[in-house]
């Protein structure tokens, strides 16, 4: 496989996990809000806390987009790191 194409896999499978991660760390703050019944979050990133609507237990919470990008970018990064780095050990 050529460089270029290595380089644009190791983009999207950085991405994909960038998201994935993403999606895990939201769900884990959400959850542990409720469970909690506190105000929880990672700064910058996502903040949730119970709430109620009407009667009923609900969950309120506050997604910030930059910190989102930055935790897709600082794992993107990682795994081109990471994964340029076998290919170079693997072509030697």
């Amino acid at each position: 496989m050529g460089s270029i194409e290595r380089l644009v896999g190791s983009v999207v499978l950085g991405a994909v996990a960038g998201v994935a991660v993403l999606v895990v760390v939201v769900v884990a703050v959400a959850g542990a809000a409720l469970l909690l019944g506190v105000e929880v979050g990672l700064p910058g990133v996502f903040r949730a806390w119970p709430s109620t609507a009407g009667t009923g237990p609900a969950l309120a919470f506050v997604p910030r987009g930059t910190g989102m990008l930055v935790v897709v970018a600082l794992v993107t990064v990682a795994v081109m790191v990471a994964d340029l780095r076998r290919a170079g050990r693997t072509a030697r």
